[in-house]
């Protein structure tokens, strides 16, 4: 599984809240985590590994309520 999980975050962009539009970012990391198989709760565990600077302080504070707020439904694969 971790040889997944860095395959897929070696392919993606970083985002350090500067560049694209902060939608314009997590629509493409939504659309890659999707191409690559993965649900919204890998999504949501593992977005931290391709944030930095305030954006990942941002996330780091937030976080938790994402992942509280998964349910079976949403959870699952896509």
């Amino acid at each position: 599984m971790a040889v997944v999980m860095y395959q897929i975050i070696k392919g993606m962009r970083s985002y350090d809240g500067s560049g694209l539009s902060s939608e314009s970012w997590l629509t493409k990391f939504e659309e890659e985590v999707d191409g690559a198989g993965q649900n919204e709760k890998w999504e949501i565990q593992n977005i931290d590994r391709v944030l930095e600077g305030k954006v990942k302080s941002w996330w780091s504070g937030v976080c938790r309520q994402f992942e509280e707020g998964l349910n079976d439904a949403n959870a699952g694969a896509r």
